[in-house]
């Protein structure tokens, strides 16, 4: 179980049971509560309090939010919706005995809801958690190359394939061929071999960089602002209607939290009207501008050691 995991879960269950004031209106409160119970053993004393300190503002953020902006109804139930297929299942459950005019389009794959809540009127608010030490820093999005090699059609995931087996015959050591002891393994080196695989891992992280720029700069601009909407801002998978809370601070430094509306907000709007503009920023990191407004960063990062862990991109602040 990866610790951002641990945390997360714990974020989310307790943002999910100060919303719902309890476990009474929780949907299966029995799994959450077994779930809670699960990673809190997993996670040191300090990790759990400083979610419990950011969820517990995130709520209050939450309720401040739906009630400036017309959500005023009761919440009547709370599901937490994390997992793989929980969302489709809560809103389904949410609508039994509902009447509707036609087709319904319900929890469509790229909406990030954690957190769904229905209140007393039967509207639906998802909420997506989003949890930091620090105010601002939080990645908004972590695809992996293979979703990104998915959703654009390209050759991401071949790309590095090809450049590390260039790569490697140049470095005079043979690495182990599993991961983990991949890591192991580097993590115990020193000199000028430890510098010569950081410096691969660096210049694949480059060479990705420059794949996804190249591809993207060819891309008509409609077909480029949908991407970013949807892949990148999850803003084109807007049922059930969701914001994102995000938690941020320390025991010591004290807790606050942030409400961004995907929708309603300057970067989207900025997406919908300005021309996009794409530029290398760093080694590793592309921005994103559409007029003056600067949206995103896609940062190329390894999940931990380079060469010996996973690779993603990374939807940072820009």
């Amino acid at each position: 179980m990866a610790r951002n995991t641990i945390g997360s879960d714990i974020n989310e269950i307790l943002l999910a049971y100060e919303l719902a004031k309890g476990w009474k209106i929780f949907d299966n409160p029995k799994r959450a509560k077994k779930a809670l119970d699960t990673r809190r053993s997993q996670a040191s004393p300090a990790v759990y309090r400083a979610q419990e300190g950011r969820a517990k503002e995130m709520a209050a953020a939450t309720q401040a939010w739906m009630s400036a902006n017309g959500w005023t109804a009761p919440i009547k139930k709370i599901w937490w919706t994390a997992r793989k297929g929980d969302l489709q299942r809560a809103v389904e459950d949410a609508l039994v005995g509902r009447s509707w005019q036609g087709p319904v389009q319900i929890a469509t794959g790229g909406n990030p809801t954690d957190v769904l809540i229905q209140l007393d009127d039967d509207t639906l608010l998802g909420v997506s958690a989003k949890s930091t030490k620090k105010r601002g820093v939080v990645a908004f999005k972590n695809p992996g190359i293979g979703a990104m090699d998915k959703a654009l059609g390209t050759d991401l995931r071949e790309t590095y394939t090809n450049y590390i087996q260039a790569a490697l015959p140049k470095i005079p050591i043979q690495l182990p061929r599993t991961q983990k002891e991949r890591k192991i393994y580097i993590r115990s080196l020193q000199g000028a071999i430890f510098d010569k695989i950081e410096e691969a891992g660096y210049q694949a992280l480059i060479q990705l960089r420059d794949r996804l720029l190249a591809h993207l700069q060819t891309m008509p601009e409609k077909q480029l602002r949908d991407h970013l909407v949807s892949v990148w801002l999850d803003a084109g998978s807007n049922y059930p209607y969701y914001i994102v809370a995000t938690g941020y601070g320390t025991p010591k430094a004290g807790y606050g939290a942030t409400i961004v509306d995907p929708i309603d907000n300057p970067k989207y709007k900025a997406l919908m009207s300005g021309d996009i503009s794409l530029v290398k920023v760093g080694a590793h990191s592309i921005g994103v501008t559409a007029g003056d407004t600067n949206i995103l960063k896609m940062r190329f990062k390894y999940e931990s050691q380079k060469l010996a862990s996973s690779l993603k991109l990374s939807g940072d602040p820009y």
